[in-house]
C-alpha cells in the first residue's frame, strides 16, 4: 500500500504505517495514543470497506 501511495505522489514522510493495527478501530485509537496524530486519512482496500 505504501509503495502505491508513494508512486501516486504522496511523500513518504506523510505516511505512517501501523504494523500492529489488526483492525481499523485499533489503528484509529493508536493514531492518537502511539503516533500522536490528531488529523489523518485512513487508506484501505475495497474488500475491507
Amino acid at each position: 500500500m505504501k509503495e502505491d501511495l508513494v508512486a501516486g505522489g504522496v511523500p513518504p514522510e506523510y505516511i505512517t504505517i501501523d504494523y500492529t493495527g489488526f483492525r481499523t478501530l485499533d489503528s484509529i485509537v493508536r493514531a492518537e495514543k502511539i503516533f500522536n496524530l490528531d488529523d489523518y486519512i485512513i487508506v484501505s482496500q475495497p474488500f475491507h470497506c
